[in-house]
């Protein structure tokens, strides 16, 4: 019989009557087990361990495990340092498999931005939609306006990364429409943005917030999770 089925048994019987532990019948039942889980549990609760912050432990090792698409190592007889070690291992696995992708992620959207033709004036939120959907990201049917409020949250440089859209909701550049939709780009790293006003056009950082932040304080965001 698995040891994950006894454990709440064996913590119940630790809690409520300790008594028992020291009088040997615990043991007994203890005994039932594989000897050297038995023994692992038997020692952790003389040295006063918390079996059930053990078997969480054990549970969200093996949840790790899943995602990282292993089986995990044998978790019964392993002390809480020992599965404190594994769980930060395989956390750790986890975030640079997450790193890893998100760098990919924005490899495409900024070689995207390189090869998606332009969109007609006054469509620059639509050649923003493009470059995300070439880069494989499903992006909602927005104006810059939109999303500029929806996903542009930081106006931080430090926050900048590669692959972010950068907007401004409103600005008196290109007349009512200006005003009323705002424009929208996409920040490709080194310093540049890229966006379309009838042509795809390639500008600094400095020179496209200094041009189009006369209303608002330009900001940025990824448009899309992943």
């Amino acid at each position: 019989m698995k040891t994950k089925f006894w454990l709440p048994l064996l913590i119940t019987c630790a809690v409520m009557c300790p008594q028992l532990v020291l009088a040997g019948t615990l043991r007994e039942s203890v005994s039932l087990l594989p000897s050297d889980a038995s023994l692992s549990i038997l020692t952790q609760i003389r040295e006063g361990v918390n079996l059930e912050e053990l078997s969480q432990e054990r549970e969200e090792i093996t949840y790790v495990y899943g995602q990282l698409g292993q089986e995990p190592p044998d978790l019964a007889t392993l002390n809480g340092t020992e599965l404190h070690f594994i769980l930060e291992e395989a956390q750790a696995q986890i975030q640079e498999r997450e790193v890893a992708h998100k760098r990919e992620v924005q490899a495409n959207i900024v070689a995207a931005a390189y090869t998606t033709p332009t969109t007609p004036v006054g469509y620059c939120a639509q050649w923003v939609i493009d470059v995300y959907r070439n880069a494989g990201l499903d992006v909602e049917e927005l104006n810059a306006c939109d999303m500029y409020w929806r996903y542009c949250t930081s106006a931080d440089t430090n926050e900048l990364s590669a692959g972010m859209i950068i907007a401004v909701p409103s600005h008196s550049k290109s007349g009512s429409a200006g005003l009323r939709y705002g424009h929208i780009g996409i920040y490709v790293g080194d310093g540049l943005v890229m966006d379309s006003t009838g042509t795809v056009n390639t500008r600094t950082l400095e020179e496209w917030t200094s041009y189009y932040g006369t209303d608002y304080a330009p900001q940025w965001g990824f448009a899309a999770r992943f």
